[in-house]
């Protein structure tokens, strides 16, 4: 893996700020991943497969609560985060910060695993999260007909 793969993967997971949590989520210091990204020390054979692994699962978990029948939306990569999709906007706290995926999907009841990202990032985040949703609804309405 060269450090212009690990950039790249570090931005596609964690934002601009990819450094930290990448370190984090490797178990190691942030200066040793600021080595690897500058290229000042080889990025050895067993972080790059940790890396592709990071980069392999998928970042959304959309399911339904079995007790309160409610949806919700998991984000599983950094930043990690639980949110209920609110389809009334009647069901949902005002109070919280809230996202308008769909005309039809409102993200509220957010609850953050880890730090909240700055604004632009969380703006790409939802943009995911829209994607996720809308290929979702996709794959419902093919398993309908």
């Amino acid at each position: 893996m060269t450090p212009e793969q690990l950039e790249n993967v570090g931005r596609r997971l964690f934002g601009h700020r990819w450094q930290t949590p990448m370190a984090g989520a490797l178990s190691v210091a942030v200066r040793t991943v600021q080595r690897w990204a500058a290229g000042q020390v080889d990025i050895p054979k067993g972080v790059a497969a940790a890396v592709t692994r990071l980069d392999g699962h998928d970042s959304w978990v959309v399911g339904t609560g079995a007790e309160t029948g409610r949806e919700f939306a998991v984000r599983t990569k950094y930043p990690r985060f639980i949110g209920r999709l609110a389809m009334d906007a009647e069901d949902f706290d005002v109070n919280g910060l809230t996202y308008e995926c769909r005309s039809d999907v409102t993200l509220c009841e957010i609850i953050w695993i880890d730090t909240p990202p700055n604004e632009t990032d969380m703006i790409r985040l939802f943009s995911e999260l829209d994607a996720a949703l809308e290929s979702i609804a996709l794959d419902d309405a093919e398993t309908d007909h």
